[in-house]
């Protein structure tokens, strides 16, 4: 079994040898083990998923880019003028 470690635990696999299973890690651990740490909530257990599916080739297009365009900066004076105009054309309609 797959376990990722929640927290810090000892552990045997033989009921002999005791390993320190530090947490954030991954392990393979006999099923029994594995299922003591899930029960403790002290590990999570990992899945491996399979994907069936044929790798895609990604194609990437290399477009040239051309230069950015002017700014059209308009001082505010002009700006309230031509609201004017425009205000005076739509009320003369």
């Amino acid at each position: 079994m797959k376990i990722k470690m929640l927290s810090t635990k000892p552990g045997s696999e033989n009921g002999i040898k005791v390993n320190i299973y530090r947490e954030g890690e991954i392990y393979n651990v006999s099923e029994k083990l594995g299922n003591i740490f899930l029960q403790m909530k002290c590990a999570i257990k990992l899945v491996e998923v399979i994907d069936n599916e044929p790798e895609q080739e990604i194609v990437i297009e290399k477009k040239k880019i051309d230069e950015a365009p002017n700014n059209k900066m308009i001082d505010s004076e002009n700006n309230i003028q031509n609201k004017k105009i425009k205000k005076n054309k739509n009320t003369e309609e």
